[in-house]
C-alpha cells in the first residue's frame, strides 16, 4: 500500500490537535509537494488539498487558528468596464443624425427637380 493511500485512510481519524504536537517542518512535509534530492522529480503531498481543507475547517470550527495559513495577496480593486464602443458613441451619433435631418426635405426636393 502506498504512503498516499495509507495517509488517506489515516486522515479520516485525524483531528487538528494531532498537528499541533509536531513542529512545522514535519507538518509541511504532509501538506506540500517535496522535491526528491539529486533528481528532477517531485513527490505529491501526503495529504491532498481536500483533506487539508477538511482539517483546516475542523480547526477553525473548534475556535483555533490554522497555523499553516497561506499568505494571501491583497485583491485588486475591480475596475468598472468601459462598455461597448457603439453604446458609448450612441448619443453623439443621434445628435449628428438630428443635425443632418434639419434641412433634409429641401435637399430631397432639390435632388428630385
Amino acid at each position: 500500500m502506498s504512503v498516499r493511500r495509507l495517509a488517506g485512510r489515516i486522515v479520516k481519524g485525524l483531528k487538528p490537535e494531532y498537528f499541533e504536537s509536531y513542529n512545522e517542518e514535519f507538518v509541511q512535509k504532509f501538506l506540500r509537494p517535496q522535491k526528491i534530492p539529486d533528481s528532477r522529480k517531485w513527490r505529491r503531498p501526503v495529504l491532498g488539498g481536500r483533506q487539508v481543507a477538511e482539517l483546516r475547517k475542523e480547526c477553525l470550527v473548534a475556535g483555533n487558528a490554522w497555523p499553516y495559513e497561506k499568505e494571501r495577496k491583497p485583491q485588486a480593486l475591480r475596475v468598472k468596464r468601459k462598455g461597448r464602443k457603439h453604446l458609448l458613441s450612441k448619443p453623439e451619433r443621434e445628435a449628428r443624425i438630428a443635425e443632418n435631418l434639419v434641412g433634409m426635405e429641401e435637399r430631397i426636393e432639390e435632388i428630385r427637380m
